[in-house]
């Protein structure tokens, strides 16, 4: 029933390269405006600063209290009568696609991302130490 909400709101359109691109309708593009909006201004610097890897969770469980948004996306699928809980379900999966995405944009923005090669040294020197404890 998720995939038939989601077929709902827009339509895969087969690109010139042979791959599928999935287009939203106005509506869902509306919706994902707004989205985008709601995570950017939850996702500030001192949310990777202070919550480290709780970013993504936190960020949700906020976004599971906005009443705008839920009130929102069930007047967006609303007239496909689809039961509450698969809505909410879709919402969930698209709201958590929205913050990775966006986590990495921050991250980037930041300069948090880590480097390949610090964290091969931090793993180095974590190996050193749990090899001179347990001798």
């Amino acid at each position: 029933m998720a995939l038939e909400l989601i077929s709902n709101l827009g339509k895969d359109e087969k690109q010139p390269d042979g791959r599928f691109r999935f287009i939203p309708s106005r509506e869902l593009q509306e919706f994902f405006s707004s989205l985008h909006i709601v995570v950017d201004n939850l996702l500030s610097k001192s949310h990777f600063h202070v919550k480290k890897n709780k970013v993504v969770r936190n960020c949700l469980k906020q976004l599971s209290a906005d009443q705008q948004l839920r009130n929102d996306w069930f007047s967006l699928t609303n007239e496909y009568a689809y039961p509450k809980p698969v809505a909410v379900f879709v919402l969930e999966k698209l709201c958590t696609m929205c913050i990775k995405s966006k986590q990495q944009v921050k991250r980037e923005k930041f300069a948090l991302k880590p480097q390949k090669g610090s964290v091969a040294l931090k793993e180095e020197l974590r190996g050193k130490w749990r090899h001179r404890t347990t001798k």
